[in-house]
């Protein structure tokens, strides 16, 4: 009995543990203008272009981890400018990674370049989920 009680108490903590570390980000095309949200990911990323003015939104089921060679998470910053080659065309793009629930908040580029390129909540601001609706698809503000 002794055993299957610390049995039980080990798949809890399996489970409340593994809950604990999935996050929900904001998904949004860049082509449409609906912000939805989508769940169990490891991490929350947004793309900015400066030269279209667009954002695309997403997370990541893979843990950062797996991605160290590609973002370096230490350095404290949330957002970076890239160049990017599609069909032999560069073009510039703002890579943002965040590592809380729901933080790749659905700015516009512009309210983004206002916020110095960064996606993170200014001092004392609470970008609150009451904002946008729970449900989805929800027409981006």
């Amino acid at each position: 009995m002794f055993a299957f009680s610390r049995c039980v108490k080990l798949l809890l903590t399996i489970f409340l543990a593994s809950s604990a570390l999935c996050l929900t980000c904001y998904k949004k095309d860049r082509y449409i203008d609906m912000v939805d949200v989508i769940h169990h990911q490891k991490f929350c990323w947004s793309f900015y272009v400066p030269e279209e003015r667009t954002v695309t939104l997403g997370g990541h089921y893979i843990h950062t981890n797996s991605t160290a060679k590609v973002w370096n998470t230490e350095n404290g910053e949330d957002c970076r400018l890239e160049k990017m080659v599609s069909f032999e065309e560069e073009y510039n793009m703002y890579v943002c990674l965040c590592l809380t629930d729901r933080c790749n908040w659905p700015f516009s580029y512009k309210e983004f370049a206002a916020r110095n390129f960064s996606i993170k909540a200014k001092a004392g601001e609470q970008l609150l989920d009451s904002m946008i609706p729970s449900f989805s698809f929800t027409k981006m503000i």
